[in-house]
């Protein structure tokens, strides 16, 4: 099943975010997932985008 994303996810949704950036991006190093920039996605990517999450069997 497949959701809007909420609040709950957002964890979630910024170490994938991380973990991926980091792969794309081979300049990029371990440092790069700062609180700050992390606050920053949270407060000003996230609400602009329209975020969904699939819900996976256990």
């Amino acid at each position: 099943m497949i959701r809007n994303y909420r609040e709950a996810d957002i964890e979630q949704i910024l170490d994938i975010w991380l973990s991926a950036s980091i792969k794309a991006h081979s300049l990029l190093d371990q440092n790069f997932g700062s609180q700050k920039l992390a606050k920053c996605v949270i407060c000003t990517f996230l609400p602009r985008r329209r975020l969904y999450v699939k819900l996976m069997s256990r």
